[in-house]
């Protein structure tokens, strides 16, 4: 045992570098994909702070949203939708693009 220690040794002599020199990589995780009920509630709460930002925008306004706010409210709940949409999607095992390819 010793014998064939002692090659390896030496050669980590005359190289100057240690056994510990190469740190070991990290170990592999893939990436967590949220459940669906994870995206669900991330979903709600999106709409409930939309909802009383409306309700607080509606009131600064005097009762009646501006066509200003009104435009930029509805772009957020477009985007929220779309969010909702895209994540989804990306978490179906079967969803495919209009090439019939798999969606990552």
């Amino acid at each position: 045992m010793i014998t064939r220690a002692l090659p390896l040794l030496g050669a980590l002599m005359m190289t100057g570098m240690t056994a510990h020199a190469y740190p070991s990589p990290p170990p592999y995780m893939p990436s967590q994909k949220p459940t669906a009920e994870q995206i669900n509630q991330t979903y709600r709460h999106k709409l409930q702070a939309l909802r009383a930002e409306v309700i607080a925008t509606q009131e600064s306004d005097g009762g009646a949203l501006t066509q200003a706010h009104r435009a930029a409210l509805q772009e957020r709940l477009d985007r929220i939708h779309a969010d909702l949409r895209r994540e989804i999607r990306d978490i179906d095992v079967y969803s495919v693009s209009a090439e019939g390819r798999r969606v990552r």
